[in-house]
């Protein structure tokens, strides 16, 4: 029987300055069943190339306008 995955989901918005700190705690979990996934609304910080650096350990979906619950969903 396998473990169950986990899914850790990230929610951001222009906050590029602490997101790759937050990537790495989550990248960091003894639990070895987890996915991260990072949802990126309209970012223009930098937030985009950050995660284009993070592809290959991070789901990444966008959301198109800033708005919280329709980046939740």
């Amino acid at each position: 029987m396998t473990a169950p995955t986990v899914s850790i989901v990230i929610n951001t918005y222009n906050r590029a300055h602490c997101l790759e700190k937050a990537l790495k705690a989550a990248s960091d979990q003894a639990y070895p069943h987890f996915e991260i996934a990072v949802v990126n609304g309209p970012s223009t910080d930098g937030t985009a190339d950050l995660l284009g650096r993070w592809a290959s350990r991070v789901k990444v979906q966008i959301c198109p306008e800033a708005n919280l619950s329709m980046s939740r969903n």
